[in-house]
């Protein structure tokens, strides 16, 4: 798997796509990744091999000079993903907690 760090040169868009009741977490994929699919818990799940279904999803604006890194989602047989997927990003530094905006149900 090859991942590498980036720097946001601007404020960036992200998704976040979570169960429960807290929409802070490190993990973020652009909308355009999951367009597809935005509509399909089972197949967000499946696809970003993640451990529940979710049931939320929140806009994410990263900040300009925020580190991150990005690479492709490895396989996670035991979440249903047998082979490698599309691209994730996981924040490497804290962002505030306003940059987690209009948090709402996937349907």
């Amino acid at each position: 798997m090859n991942i590498r760090q980036i720097t946001t040169a601007n404020e960036t868009q992200f998704l976040r796509f979570y169960s429960g009741e807290d929409p802070i977490g490190r993990f973020l994929v652009r909308k355009k990744e999951v367009m597809f699919i935005i509509n399909n818990p089972e197949k967000l799940k499946i696809y970003l091999g993640l451990k529940e279904v979710p049931t939320t999803m929140v806009d994410v604006y990263v900040p300009e000079n925020t580190n991150m890194l990005v690479g492709r989602i490895g396989s996670q047989p035991n979440f249903g993903l047998i082979n490698e997927s599309g691209f994730q990003y996981q924040l490497i530094d804290k962002i505030p907690e306003s940059s987690y905006k209009n948090p709402r149900p996937i349907s």
